[in-house]
Protein backbone atom coordinates (compact mmCIF):
# COMPACT_ATOMS: atom_id res chain seq x y z
CA UNK A 1 0.00 0.00 0.00
CA UNK A 2 2.04 3.01 -1.27
CA UNK A 3 1.50 6.46 0.73
CA UNK A 4 0.77 9.39 -0.93
CA UNK A 5 1.02 13.17 -0.10
CA UNK A 6 -2.15 14.42 1.48
CA UNK A 7 -3.25 17.75 1.36
CA UNK A 8 -2.33 20.30 3.35
CA UNK A 9 -6.17 21.33 4.47
CA UNK A 10 -5.45 17.44 6.20
CA UNK A 11 -2.40 18.09 7.70
CA UNK A 12 -3.27 21.81 9.34
CA UNK A 13 -6.52 20.50 10.67
CA UNK A 14 -4.78 16.70 12.01
CA UNK A 15 -1.70 18.90 13.58
CA UNK A 16 -3.80 21.38 14.84
CA UNK A 17 -6.51 19.07 16.76
CA UNK A 18 -2.86 16.62 18.15
CA UNK A 19 -1.84 20.10 19.41
CA UNK A 20 -5.03 20.67 21.55
CA UNK A 21 -5.10 17.77 22.72
CA UNK A 22 -1.23 17.74 23.86
CA UNK A 23 -1.73 21.35 25.32
CA UNK A 24 -5.18 20.15 27.24
CA UNK A 25 -3.55 16.75 28.55
CA UNK A 26 -0.31 19.25 30.13
CA UNK A 27 -3.09 21.99 31.13
CA UNK A 28 -4.36 18.76 33.57
CA UNK A 29 -1.73 18.74 35.14
CA UNK A 30 -1.52 21.38 36.87
CA UNK A 31 -5.33 21.86 37.33
CA UNK A 32 -5.61 18.44 38.71
CA UNK A 33 -5.62 19.56 43.02
CA UNK A 34 -8.03 21.41 41.96
CA UNK A 35 -10.54 19.51 40.11
CA UNK A 36 -10.03 15.86 41.54
CA UNK A 37 -12.46 16.18 43.88
CA UNK A 38 -15.43 17.67 42.57
CA UNK A 39 -14.74 17.96 38.67
CA UNK A 40 -12.93 14.86 37.77
CA UNK A 41 -14.44 14.27 34.51
CA UNK A 42 -13.64 17.43 33.45
CA UNK A 43 -10.10 15.82 33.81
CA UNK A 44 -10.62 12.82 32.34
CA UNK A 45 -11.79 14.96 29.15
CA UNK A 46 -8.85 16.85 29.26
CA UNK A 47 -6.13 13.55 29.66
CA UNK A 48 -7.84 10.04 28.93
CA UNK A 49 -4.77 8.39 30.09
CA UNK A 50 -3.90 5.32 31.84
CA UNK A 51 -2.83 7.67 35.02
CA UNK A 52 -6.19 9.22 35.48
CA UNK A 53 -8.23 6.46 34.46
CA UNK A 54 -6.03 4.51 37.82
CA UNK A 55 -6.51 7.41 39.63
CA UNK A 56 -10.54 8.01 38.81
CA UNK A 57 -11.23 3.97 40.01
CA UNK A 58 -9.24 4.96 43.04
CA UNK A 59 -11.53 7.77 43.86
CA UNK A 60 -14.81 5.95 42.63
CA UNK A 61 -13.64 2.81 45.40
CA UNK A 62 -13.76 6.00 47.31
CA UNK A 63 -17.15 6.82 46.68
CA UNK A 64 -16.27 10.18 45.22
CA UNK A 65 -16.80 9.80 41.48
CA UNK A 66 -18.81 7.36 39.16
CA UNK A 67 -16.60 5.06 37.76
CA UNK A 68 -19.06 4.35 34.80
CA UNK A 69 -19.58 8.14 34.02
CA UNK A 70 -15.44 8.20 33.75
CA UNK A 71 -15.04 5.23 31.53
CA UNK A 72 -18.34 6.11 28.76
CA UNK A 73 -16.33 9.49 28.78
CA UNK A 74 -12.60 7.98 28.12
CA UNK A 75 -12.83 5.29 26.32
CA UNK A 76 -14.13 6.98 23.02
CA UNK A 77 -11.49 9.91 23.26
CA UNK A 78 -9.20 7.11 23.32
CA UNK A 79 -10.32 5.80 20.57
CA UNK A 80 -10.78 8.86 18.78
CA UNK A 81 -6.88 9.47 20.22
CA UNK A 82 -5.88 6.37 18.07
CA UNK A 83 -7.33 7.48 14.74
CA UNK A 84 -6.05 11.06 14.85
CA UNK A 85 -2.66 10.12 15.70
CA UNK A 86 -2.60 7.32 12.54
CA UNK A 87 -3.79 10.08 10.54
CA UNK A 88 -1.39 12.71 11.84
CA UNK A 89 1.51 9.49 10.99
CA UNK A 90 0.09 9.23 7.47
CA UNK A 91 -0.55 12.79 6.41
CA UNK A 92 3.33 13.61 7.34
CA UNK A 93 4.81 10.43 6.66
CA UNK A 94 6.41 11.42 3.23
CA UNK A 95 8.43 14.33 5.28
CA UNK A 96 9.06 11.94 8.15
CA UNK A 97 10.81 9.74 5.55
CA UNK A 98 13.18 12.59 4.69
CA UNK A 99 15.56 14.72 6.72
CA UNK A 100 13.56 17.92 5.78
CA UNK A 101 13.16 20.04 8.86
CA UNK A 102 9.41 19.74 10.49
CA UNK A 103 7.41 22.58 11.43
CA UNK A 104 7.83 23.49 14.90
CA UNK A 105 4.52 22.57 16.18
CA UNK A 106 4.33 19.13 14.31
CA UNK A 107 8.05 18.15 15.65
CA UNK A 108 6.66 19.09 19.40
CA UNK A 109 3.23 15.90 18.99
CA UNK A 110 5.04 14.29 16.14
CA UNK A 111 8.74 13.26 16.96
CA UNK A 112 10.34 11.56 13.50
CA UNK A 113 13.44 10.01 15.61
CA UNK A 114 10.76 8.03 17.98
CA UNK A 115 8.38 6.74 14.71
CA UNK A 116 11.46 5.81 13.06
CA UNK A 117 12.65 4.11 15.76
CA UNK A 118 9.86 2.19 16.88
CA UNK A 119 8.51 1.97 13.14
CA UNK A 120 12.02 -0.19 12.49
CA UNK A 121 10.98 -2.34 15.47
CA UNK A 122 7.35 -3.25 14.28
CA UNK A 123 8.70 -4.32 11.48
CA UNK A 124 11.27 -7.04 12.79
CA UNK A 125 8.90 -7.83 16.16
CA UNK A 126 5.41 -7.90 14.30
CA UNK A 127 2.09 -6.19 15.78
CA UNK A 128 2.84 -7.63 19.46
CA UNK A 129 4.85 -4.41 19.76
CA UNK A 130 2.19 -2.12 18.79
CA UNK A 131 0.39 -4.20 22.04
CA UNK A 132 3.31 -4.10 24.49
CA UNK A 133 3.53 -0.44 24.00
CA UNK A 134 0.22 0.81 25.48
CA UNK A 135 1.87 -0.70 28.62
CA UNK A 136 5.02 1.17 28.22
CA UNK A 137 6.40 4.88 29.51
CA UNK A 138 5.62 5.86 26.04
CA UNK A 139 4.56 9.15 24.28
CA UNK A 140 0.88 9.34 23.86
CA UNK A 141 -0.06 8.55 20.35
CA UNK A 142 3.33 7.61 19.21
CA UNK A 143 2.35 3.90 18.35
CA UNK A 144 -0.81 5.14 16.08
CA UNK A 145 1.51 7.63 14.43
CA UNK A 146 3.61 5.40 13.69
CA UNK A 147 1.26 2.61 12.21
CA UNK A 148 -0.12 5.79 10.07
CA UNK A 149 3.09 6.79 8.93
CA UNK A 150 4.91 3.28 8.11
CA UNK A 151 3.98 0.66 5.01
CA UNK A 152 2.81 -1.94 7.52
CA UNK A 153 -0.67 -3.59 7.53
CA UNK A 154 -3.14 -1.18 9.30
CA UNK A 155 -5.86 -3.21 10.02
CA UNK A 156 -3.39 -5.70 11.74
CA UNK A 157 -1.61 -2.84 13.58
CA UNK A 158 -4.28 -0.98 14.76
CA UNK A 159 -6.38 -3.90 16.23
CA UNK A 160 -3.35 -4.78 18.00
CA UNK A 161 -3.01 -1.01 19.30
CA UNK A 162 -7.01 -1.38 20.46
CA UNK A 163 -6.55 -4.15 22.12
CA UNK A 164 -3.42 -2.94 23.66
CA UNK A 165 -4.96 0.47 24.70
CA UNK A 166 -8.36 -1.81 25.86
CA UNK A 167 -6.25 -4.15 27.87
CA UNK A 168 -4.25 -1.11 29.56
CA UNK A 169 -7.39 0.60 30.45
CA UNK A 170 -8.76 -2.45 32.40
CA UNK A 171 -5.86 -3.03 34.11
CA UNK A 172 -5.35 0.83 35.34
CA UNK A 173 -9.40 0.59 36.48
CA UNK A 174 -8.77 -3.30 38.28
CA UNK A 175 -5.60 -1.66 39.87
CA UNK A 176 -7.10 1.74 40.81
CA UNK A 177 -10.21 0.23 42.27
CA UNK A 178 -7.92 -2.33 44.23
CA UNK A 179 -5.95 0.47 45.39
CA UNK A 180 -9.31 2.14 46.88
CA UNK A 181 -9.78 -1.11 48.56
CA UNK A 182 -6.38 -1.51 49.97
CA UNK A 183 -6.47 2.30 51.29
CA UNK A 184 -9.88 1.12 53.44
CA UNK A 185 -7.77 -1.98 55.03
CA UNK A 186 -4.81 -1.04 54.97
CA UNK A 187 -3.64 2.62 54.54
CA UNK A 188 -1.67 5.00 52.47
CA UNK A 189 1.26 3.35 52.77
CA UNK A 190 -0.01 0.22 50.73
CA UNK A 191 -1.63 2.19 48.21
CA UNK A 192 2.01 4.07 47.75
CA UNK A 193 3.72 0.94 48.05
CA UNK A 194 1.08 -0.48 44.84
CA UNK A 195 1.57 2.64 42.56
CA UNK A 196 5.47 2.33 43.00
CA UNK A 197 5.66 -1.21 41.85
CA UNK A 198 2.85 -0.83 38.85
CA UNK A 199 5.74 2.16 37.94
CA UNK A 200 8.34 0.04 38.18
CA UNK A 201 6.37 -2.34 35.66
CA UNK A 202 5.66 0.20 33.48
CA UNK A 203 9.39 1.60 33.65
CA UNK A 204 10.99 -2.25 32.79
CA UNK A 205 8.57 -3.02 30.13
CA UNK A 206 9.82 0.35 28.17
CA UNK A 207 13.42 -0.35 28.93
CA UNK A 208 12.96 -3.99 27.06
CA UNK A 209 11.08 -1.67 24.13
CA UNK A 210 14.32 0.45 23.83
CA UNK A 211 16.38 -2.43 23.74
CA UNK A 212 14.45 -4.05 20.76
CA UNK A 213 14.65 -0.08 19.00
CA UNK A 214 18.69 -0.74 19.71
CA UNK A 215 19.04 -3.97 18.67
CA UNK A 216 16.88 -2.92 15.59
CA UNK A 217 19.45 -0.29 14.68
CA UNK A 218 22.57 -2.43 15.50
CA UNK A 219 21.13 -4.82 13.04
CA UNK A 220 20.70 -2.19 10.64
CA UNK A 221 24.03 -0.69 10.79
CA UNK A 222 25.19 -4.21 10.38
CA UNK A 223 23.42 -4.60 7.01
CA UNK A 224 24.58 -1.12 6.16
CA UNK A 225 27.87 -2.62 6.61
CA UNK A 226 30.69 -4.04 3.93
CA UNK A 227 29.18 -7.38 2.41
Amino acid sequence: MAITRSPSTARRALTALAVARVGAGLLAIPLFPFLYREHFLVLVFMRPTQGILLAGAFLARQGHVSLVQILLAAIPLQVLAIWLYFGLGRTWADCIDRDDELPFLVARVLNRDQVRRLRKTLERKGARIAFLCRFALAPTGLVSATEGASELEPRRYLTADAAGLFTATLLSVGAGYGLGMAQDAAGPWLVAAGVTGLVALSATLTLILRRDDSESDSADSAGDGPG
